[in-house]
């Protein structure tokens, strides 16, 4: 009889990121003979078995939720901690999972019981606990200093009052010393945050896996094909975007193509939030909406010559290796994840931070190389192939779930 060490995930919901919140990586460990993986979550939309809801009265949840707004203090009052600890699956965990917390799904003030009780790893997807309220800092320092001056266009995703930051960011401060989990993150951006972060810096194993896409369901060689399906014309370049404004950019796409000279050469392909209303009338829009469906977000890829990932922040950038996969160009900002996720300056084009300018004159220049355009898509879809698949991404976790699990086996003994 095989020895399957058992593992469990934490997640906030099952399905929603199932990429990347674990219930992907539960479903390829679990093929493995020598893993058990369950998953406790929140939400639960699947009907997997392996998965189990603490939370399935959504009431809950929303007076919870409430609560902690009307008082300005997130992700303190939940009790699905104590739910979470006293399941089978956890008590009988060799190893914990931990993923997406804060989501108004565990309070803070359990963290101490859940991270030791088994050995711990912590998947941080984004620098929320580093910092007394926003979930990305941009150009702010203050997570460094204590949260003390809240800026005006800070990443608050939680309606909190921004005098209420300090307060956590200390109530963090003191928790996280009572924990020492093995940390993974998806990039050496991520992972500068954990080791200058005074919340995080004692924090003594930090593990970089980024993440994984099945770079095989993408086909470049399709392009043709899946331009013909948009109806955009062949004779020009296309350029996708996310029509999403604020943190995620596409305020600059609009005004760098009020300033491209060469319009003519472009079609704009968008997904999600619309845009059309706002590019200049003269060129070309196509605005497909949101997408949830795999199959139908890889046919918008490859029907993209170049892939315009203008981002403020991003925690490591998915959209830009799943358009590498499809042997897009990509172009982002410089000081952002993207730019080293993407190989800047041999694979993608990073240009100035939040400049719409430096972003036209990238277009522009790109416009009268075709063959630049080829050779940045064929090299990001190669980088993609080595770096960014899917099993990469479980086999990493698998060996770091053994090393874990055998230093404090031989630990115990």
């Amino acid at each position: 009889m095989i020895f399957a060490v058992k593992v469990v995930e934490i997640n906030f919901a099952d399905l929603i990121g199932r990429a990347f919140n674990g219930y992907d990586l539960m479903n390829a460990l679990n093929k493995r003979p020598e893993f058990k993986v369950n998953q406790i979550v929140a939400v639960k939309n699947s009907t997997d078995r392996n998965v189990v809801s603490v939370d399935e009265l959504s009431v809950t949840r929303h007076v919870v939720h409430n609560i902690e707004e009307r008082f300005s203090i997130p992700n303190t009052i939940s009790p699905n901690g104590s739910l979470i600890y006293q399941t089978n699956e956890f008590q009988d965990a060799d190893l914990l999972h931990f993923h997406i917390l804060h989501n108004g799904f565990v309070s803070l003030l359990d963290y101490p019981k859940l991270f030791n009780a088994h050995p711990a790893l912590w998947t941080v997807h984004d620098p929320w606990l580093v910092s007394g309220g926003c979930v990305h800092p941009l150009a702010c320092d203050q997570w460094k200093y204590g949260c003390k001056n809240c800026p005006d266009d800070a990443d608050l995703r939680y309606k909190i009052d921004k005098n209420q930051c300090q307060l956590l960011w200390q109530i963090k401060k003191n928790i996280f010393q009572e924990i020492n989990p093995h940390i993974i993150v998806s990039s050496d951006f991520m992972a500068d945050y954990i080791r200058k972060s005074p919340l995080t810096s004692h924090f003594e194993n930090i593990n970089i896996i980024p993440f994984g896409i099945k770079v095989h369901d993408f086909h470049p060689e399709l392009r043709k094909q899946k331009k013909q399906k948009f109806d955009l014309d062949e004779k020009k370049i296309t350029v996708g975007c996310r029509g999403d404004k604020g943190i995620k950019g596409a305020q600059y796409v609009i005004e760098a193509f009020k300033q491209v000279d060469c319009k003519h050469k472009f079609e704009i392909l968008t997904v999600s939030a619309k845009l059309k209303e706002e590019l200049p009338e003269n060129i070309s829009v196509h605005q497909l909406g949101w997408i949830n469906d795999k199959d139908k977000m890889a046919d918008f890829l490859e029907a993209c010559d170049i892939f315009i990932m203008p981002s403020k922040a991003e925690s490591f950038g998915v959209m830009a290796i799943e358009a590498m996969a499809a042997g897009c160009a990509i172009l982002c900002f410089k000081g952002t994840t993207v730019e080293s996720v993407t190989h800047s300056p041999k694979c993608g084009i990073a240009v100035e931070y939040c400049s719409s300018k430096s972003l036209a004159e990238a277009l522009t220049r790109i416009a009268f190389s075709r063959e630049e355009i080829t050779h940045r898509g064929n090299l990001g879809r190669w980088i993609a192939e080595k770096e960014y698949d899917f099993e990469t991404y479980v086999e990493r976790h698998r060996k770091l779930y053994e090393k874990v699990f055998y230093e404090n086996f031989q630990g115990g003994n």
